[in-house]
């Protein structure tokens, strides 16, 4: 019957395949639909996902100092190192905040991830910045002591010091006094170290989130 027409035995052939890849095309798009609009539903439990990571991960920090404090209230670390320590850790977050500010900037994070991100990471920092200031008043406030006629050993101060940092137990905060001019320091003293001010930085935080807010 085809043997003159070799066109149409092939147009009879191939219709049948046709039919079949064309089928297989629309249940592929069909499927690919019903993927896409089950990713759009789980969206919102994945952003609450990471935004209980990214709190967990922060309480976690926040558990490692408060443990590296005790650790090395119990070792009898100065507290000229126990604030070494401190002002690494802030320098450390501060400059987590930074990088997840280019990110956002450079189109690798959602809005509202960062938003949460970048709130909790600042909180975080702020609380470290307090702590290094009441820090550095202790050790302002340990080279005043030797004027008193008690004075209370290098281990005491420590012990103050992990204390407040990391329960808050102390009630009041100590009051550092007005830095002492270079004629006045003791021999071989040293002045005390500069202070951190968190507030400037806190309110540069609140406008730059409402700013991406708007």
């Amino acid at each position: 019957m085809y043997r003159h027409c070799p066109l149409k035995k092939l147009t009879y052939i191939s219709r049948p395949l046709m039919q079949d890849v064309q089928q297989s095309k629309a249940k592929t798009l069909v499927n690919n639909r019903t993927l896409a609009e089950q990713n759009l539903d789980l969206q919102p439990r994945l952003e609450h996902k990471k935004e209980q990571l990214t709190k967990r991960y922060n309480c976690l920090q926040e558990n490692f100092e408060s443990y590296q404090l005790r650790k090395s209230t119990l070792g009898n670390t100065s507290l000229d190192t126990l604030l070494a320590l401190l002002q690494a850790e802030g320098a450390k977050i501060e400059e987590e905040t930074e990088n997840m500010a280019d990110s956002f900037l450079d189109g690798d994070m959602t809005l509202d991830a960062f938003i949460d991100a970048y709130q909790s990471k600042r909180k975080l920092a702020h609380l470290r910045r307090v702590k290094i200031e009441k820090l550095q008043e202790m050790v302002l406030k340990g080279q005043r002591l030797p004027q008193a006629s008690v004075p209370p050993s290098r281990s005491q101060d420590v012990s103050a010091a992990g204390s407040y940092l990391v329960d808050g137990s102390n009630g009041s905060s100590p009051v550092a006094q007005p830095r002492r001019s270079a004629s006045t320091l003791p021999p071989g003293g040293r002045a005390s170290p500069p202070q951190v001010s968190g507030y400037g930085s806190m309110s540069r935080d609140l406008s730059f989130i409402g700013a991406v807010r708007l």
